[in-house]
């Protein structure tokens, strides 16, 4: 659609709730949920937003609180320039700053895998996983995925998205560990989120 004087407005029939990506020319802006309701996007870089419906909602307080915890760690480099400057040994910057941002990864994976375990049998479990997942280089496995995917419903375990990721991680671990070589027809798997 086209967006006029800093707005736009589509309408449509919609027969399965999706997760989807706002994109503007080939950039992604932000994630939104199509579902039944007057939804409200507010493109601002400082703070994207989309409300007006209980996923939405939802996905969105999911991404402030990720954000905020992300800004936590961020700061952390910020920190250590200062006490550097205020002359504290770089021994005990390390041990004190360490300590902090394994707190805060903690917090960050709980966040996630929470969020993604009480929204397994919704399109918010799947979308999480994708937004998470889309960040490594290639499929892999991790303490996290392991405990999401050891608790999941099979909802989630039979989305597309969800089972290839799953499968392919999967197979590069066991590649990893010399247990299997791939079949020489095969391309190897990608992991391309999906527009």
């Amino acid at each position: 659609c086209d967006v006029v004087h800093g707005q736009f407005h589509f309408t449509g029939l919609l027969d399965t709730v999706r997760m989807a990506n706002l994109y503007m020319d080939e950039q992604s802006l932000l994630p939104v949920v199509l579902e039944e309701g007057d939804i409200v996007i507010k493109i601002d870089y400082a703070r994207p937003n989309v409300s007006g419906t209980p996923y939405n909602d939802s996905l969105y307080v999911f991404i402030d609180k990720h954000n905020q915890l992300i800004n936590r760690m961020s700061e952390l480099s910020h920190r250590q320039s200062q006490m550097l400057l205020d002359g504290i040994d770089e021994g005990e910057i390390d041990r004190q700053l360490s300590v902090e941002a394994a707190q805060i990864t903690k917090e960050e994976d709980d966040l996630v895998t929470q969020f993604i375990i009480k929204n397994f049998d919704n399109v918010l479990g799947p979308g999480v996983f994708m937004m998470i997942t889309s960040a490594y280089r290639y499929p892999i496995l991790t303490p996290q995925i392991e405990e999401i995917m050891s608790k999941a419903t099979n909802y989630f375990k039979n989305d597309p998205y969800v089972k290839e990721y799953y499968q392919a991680a999967t197979e590069n671990e066991a590649r990893m560990n010399g247990l299997s070589t791939p079949p020489a027809e095969q391309a190897p798997l990608t992991n391309t989120p999906q527009k």
